[in-house]
């Protein structure tokens, strides 16, 4: 393309612009969100907000907040379809790892469903691995967590977020459409997200080794 994106800072003044984005963006896998953005960030702290830019439209944005002390949360972020694969969220996140690393935060984490397997994508190869699961009514939302100090390293910790211990054994499996991936194996959760399959729920061995649980979905 013959022109330059550019990505800037933006404060509480560009939030509906940034909202019509995540709502576009998000949109294009069937989710919309029931509350607004500035409510979502009010009372937050550390907030930092990041847009990208193409001759004064919106084509992306990144924010984020203090969730707990160490601990930098995404919220949300995205690039419209036409501009993706130009490098636009790398260099967003980017921004924002900068930002939480200056501030003295050591662990970066950020949440998605299944139906975002654009996002688990991106998380997995940018380093991100997944820590926990929660049930959220009818849907299943998996936690990516990234430490700031050595990016690709796990940070499953005593951690309210993760999941209780469940019985299970060492060796990955694949049975009747079901597949337990180690969490820190990164090619085989990609290539389960290629597949098809989806996070069902994680569990731990007597040893501490963490599985996440997936299953493909039965097509006729």
């Amino acid at each position: 393309m013959g022109y330059e994106i550019q990505i800037s800072e933006v404060g509480p003044a560009e939030y509906p612009l940034m909202e019509v984005l995540r709502e576009t963006i998000f949109g294009e896998c069937g989710h919309h969100h029931l509350s607004s953005l500035a409510d979502d960030l009010e009372g937050r702290t550390d907030i930092h907000a990041v847009m990208a830019h193409l001759e004064g439209n919106p084509v992306g944005f990144k924010i984020g907040y203090r969730d707990r002390p160490g601990v930098y949360y995404s919220k949300a972020g995205g690039v419209l379809k036409e501009y993706r694969r130009l490098g636009l969220a790398n260099r967003m996140q980017e921004w924002q790892h900068s930002f939480a690393r200056a501030r003295g935060y050591r662990t970066v984490y950020f949440n998605s469903f299944n139906r975002f397997k654009v996002m688990i994508r991106f998380g997995l190869r940018s380093g991100f691995l997944p820590f926990g699961v929660q049930r959220r009514e009818d849907l299943l939302a998996v936690q990516f967590a990234l430490d700031l100090n050595a990016p690709g390293k796990s940070v499953v910790t005593e951690s309210p977020l993760i999941a209780a211990n469940a019985p299970g054994h060492e060796a990955a499996e694949r049975v009747s459409g079901r597949r337990a991936v180690r969490h820190d194996d990164v090619a085989g959760l990609l290539a389960a997200v290629d597949e098809g399959f989806d996070f069902t729920g994680m569990r731990r061995t007597p040893t501490g080794v963490t599985y996440m649980l997936m299953e493909l979905e039965e097509r006729g």
